[in-house]
């Protein structure tokens, strides 16, 4: 999340269509059929505060949590695990993720 701090916006591709306008119902399996492809997005106001300090959810600012729900309900599964910078410490896991919070500092559950 710390990479994308600054944005105006940020874009969310939620499905593609073809060149010619058919929507597609799966993602191709091979990279040749890439070149027909049109991404479909999905804008979300950006946040120009700083997150790397940030280490439980609710600590993220209110533009991100948004950020983070879109997602969460364009893929229809809450987002478990987010990263505010680039240390292993730097990872937020979500109330949802409590186990793989376990299973990330070597614990069994």
């Amino acid at each position: 999340l710390d990479v994308l701090a600054g944005l105006e916006k940020v874009k969310i591709c939620y499905k593609y269509t073809r060149k010619n306008g058919e929507e597609l119902k799966t993602f191709p399996s091979s990279s040749a059929d890439f070149s027909d492809l049109v991404p479909v997005y999905t804008e979300v106001a950006g946040w120009g505060e700083e997150v790397s300090r940030a280490t439980k959810w609710h600590e993220l600012p209110p533009s991100v949590r948004l950020y983070l729900g879109t997602i969460s309900e364009l893929i229809g599964c809450p987002v478990s695990i987010v990263s505010v910078g680039a240390e292993r410490e730097s990872t937020i896991f979500s109330s949802s993720g409590k186990f793989l919070k376990s299973f990330s500092e070597g614990n069994s559950a």
